[in-house]
C-alpha cells in the first residue's frame, strides 16, 4: 500500500482545499491579535506580599516623634500631619526602617500598587495568570533615631 493511495492524506488534502480561506483568515486573525492586542489569554493576578520584612510597629505619634513598640523613638523632619498618620494607619501601624551608620533613617510604609489597564488587551480570556505583588514600599519620611531600645535586663 503506497502512501499516496491511503485515505488520510486525501482527506487532509480535501479539508485544506475546502477550508483554505478559513485557515488563512484564522492565521491572519491570530497575527493581528498579537500585533494589536485586542484579545489576550494572560491575566494579572495580585498576590499578597510583605514589602516590609523587618517592619517595626508604631505605638505613638506625637509632634515630630514616632515611638515604636521595641522602645525606639524616631524624630522625623516634619510634624506628623493627618496624611502621615493616615498612611501609617493604612500600613497596619507598621513601618520599615532603613538606617545609615550615622543614625539617619529612611521610613517606609506598605501601600497598594496602582495598576493601569492601558497596556492590557480589551478582552481577556483568563487562561495564563501573571503574578504581580499587591503591595510595594513607599517612602514615608526621613528621620533620626533619638533613642535606641533598652536591652539591659538587670
Amino acid at each position: 500500500m503506497s502512501y499516496r493511495n491511503s485515505a488520510l492524506p486525501s482527506a487532509l488534502r480535501n479539508y485544506v482545499k475546502t477550508h483554505t480561506l478559513q485557515l488563512v483568515v484564522a492565521a491572519l486573525a491570530l497575527i493581528l491579535n498579537q500585533l494589536f492586542g485586542v484579545i489576550g489569554i494572560r491575566y494579572l493576578r495580585l498576590v499578597d506580599n510583605d514589602p516590609l520584612p523587618n517592619a517595626a510597629t508604631v505605638v505613638e505619634i506625637e509632634g515630630d516623634s514616632i515611638k515604636l513598640a521595641d522602645g525606639r523613638t524616631i524624630k522625623i523632619e516634619r510634624e506628623a500631619d493627618y496624611e502621615l498618620r493616615n498612611r501609617i494607619q493604612k500600613s497596619t501601624n507598621r513601618i520599615g526602617i532603613e538606617t545609615t551608620g550615622a543614625g539617619d533613617s529612611t521610613l517606609f510604609v506598605k501601600e497598594p500598587r496602582f495598576i493601569c489597564g492601558l497596556g492590557m488587551p480589551m478582552i481577556t480570556l483568563p487562561v495564563i495568570p501573571i503574578n504581580s505583588p499587591r503591595y510595594h514600599k513607599k517612602l514615608l519620611a526621613f528621620g533620626t533615631i533619638e533613642r535606641e531600645p533598652n536591652t539591659n535586663h538587670d
